[in-house]
């Protein structure tokens, strides 16, 4: 579970918004640990995405995994 937000959910992978989760460390290091990150649209390899969620410390499934996406 993230530690803040949500998981995606099967509507997440059917919509035209791409969504994505981050990892504890990119959170920290990018946003300062802002919890407003939430719901904001940031750019990711020259696509928008909105931020659902943020994992909890430590994981990194597959190891050094800084974020996970819908597409």
């Amino acid at each position: 579970m993230p530690s803040l937000g949500r998981l995606f959910l099967t509507e997440d992978y059917q919509g035209k918004t791409q969504n994505i989760l981050l990892s504890h460390n990119l959170w920290q290091r990018r946003f300062s640990g802002d919890p407003s990150i939430i719901g904001r649209t940031i750019e990711v390899d020259r696509k928008i995405v909105t931020v659902i969620g943020i994992m909890p410390y430590g994981f990194d499934l597959p190891r050094g995994t800084e974020f996970w996406t819908t597409n």
